[in-house]
């Protein structure tokens, strides 16, 4: 019945506002209703050819290859590793590689001439995006044994080479290392210059890129790195080195970092790093200390009217004293930021601190005190739509329902957060 429903279906097919992608292959009879679809709408089609590169090499192919190619054993195993995450294409440079037969080289070779004088490893795509002729320059580097590929990676193989001449080369391979954001490679190159300012600022760029990706191991790892590499490291890379072995849980080495840094600061970068160095001591267990240094940053806050910083100050001292159970100097210090929040008009840490009392209220079991903490702390975060702090004062103000013994509109308060469309989103 296709004659008499296939046209129907094509012209609702053109009234849709969907889409559509045809996967169609050449091995197997094509449909006129496919060709239809192609001639009266704006459909797209994927040929699926019977030699796609796209498609896997067969493991049964590759131990045949390096039967027949590779002679060494040890050769054989070392690649057969490689190849396990390799693309098609990597694949057949790794075998070219490994190949022992005569070969033509190439008069000049740029690309080995480079990677010999930078001694920096480059991706492939950023070998591709440089030289034009990157496949021929590849593939000789790899033949004649001046290059070596690994993990997508392609590396000198030779002795270093003292001189590479063509400036205009260099620049390219910075400008794009950079825009790939293979910052690492092109503050390498700029250090190999000799030009250590802008080899700074794309190490520290580089650093970011991976705290913002949260690779803050393989950012500390860096860093660390860097130190052999260099004299000394400048402030920012120091500050950036501190706050990696905080977070990786290098509390010790962190907190003589912190130190250090500190003395060769004023200011709110004075401040700042006052904070960060609390945190440290807090993880010490070094309460006295954090102490300390958060009324340092406080005063220093305060000094240069940096309200933000001063708020989140004072909540974190009140944090400390409520971990070590010294409530009053805790409330007193919640009720200090919720004034000032308030005559500020910083709803943010308005709610905090309603919802910080309402806690410190919950450990002395003042439940009426906790219900009106928390009515104040729901009302501000549900009209601003602060849905993460709104839950929180929920959860705290069903407990002290509990408490109260109110299970019923306790239960009704926790289900309705559950089935609350912005709390799960947040």
């Amino acid at each position: 019945e296709k004659n008499k429903y296939q046209p129907h279906f094509i012209e609702w097919i053109k009234e849709q506002s969907h889409s559509i992608l045809l996967r169609r292959n050449k091995q197997l009879n094509p449909t006129s209703f496919f060709d239809e679809i192609m001639d009266n709408t704006d459909a797209m089609q994927l040929w699926i050819g019977e030699n796609s590169e796209v498609k896997p090499v067969l493991a049964q192919e590759i131990s045949a290859l390096l039967e027949e190619l590779i002679p060494a054993e040890a050769d054989k195993t070392t690649l057969k590793k490689q190849l396990k995450s390799a693309k098609p294409f990597q694949i057949r440079l790794l075998l070219l590689g490994s190949l022992q037969h005569d070969y033509q080289p190439l008069s000049e070779n740029e690309l080995t001439e480079f990677l010999s004088w930078s001694q920096t490893a480059m991706p492939l795509a950023l070998v591709e995006s440089v030289w034009k002729d990157w496949h021929v320059l590849v593939q000789d580097a790899l033949l004649r044994k001046k290059a070596a590929f690994e993990s997508g990676y392609l590396r000198a193989d030779t002795h270093q080479k003292t001189k590479f001449t063509n400036q205009d080369t260099i620049k390219t391979v910075i400008e794009h290392s950079a825009n790939a954001r293979f910052y690492n490679i092109a503050g390498d190159i700029c250090h190999k210059l000799g030009e250590s300012e802008p080899a700074f600022n794309y190490w520290i760029q580089y650093v970011d890129d991976l705290i913002k990706k949260e690779f803050f191991l393989s950012a500390y790892e860096f860093v660390r790195q860097l130190k052999s590499k260099v004299k000394s490291l400048p402030f920012e890379l120091r500050k950036k080195e501190a706050f990696l072995a905080r977070i990786c849980g290098y509390f010790e080495l962190s907190d003589t970092m912190y130190a250090d840094l500190i003395q060769s600061s004023d200011g709110l970068l004075r401040a700042i790093l006052s904070v960060d160095h609390a945190i440290v001591l807090q993880s010490l267990k070094r309460y006295e200390e954090a102490i300390g240094s958060y009324k340092n940053a406080i005063e220093l806050f305060r000094l240069h009217k940096d309200q933000k910083s001063l708020f989140r100050s004072m909540n974190n001292l009140g944090v400390v004293y409520f971990d070590l159970q010294r409530y009053t100097e805790a409330e007193q210090l919640f009720n200090d930021v919720l004034i000032e929040a308030r005559q500020a008009k910083n709803i943010q840490f308005e709610a905090i601190s309603y919802l910080n009392l309402s806690d410190l209220q919950l450990k002395r079991g003042e439940w009426q005190r906790v219900l009106y903490y928390t009515e104040k702390a729901i009302a501000i975060t549900s009209s601003n739509q602060k849905w993460n702090l709104f839950a929180n004062g929920n959860v705290i103000k069903a407990r002290a329902l509990f408490a109260l013994g109110d299970f019923h509109k306790a239960v009704s308060i926790l289900m309705e957060l559950k089935d609350n469309p912005a709390i799960r989103e947040n």
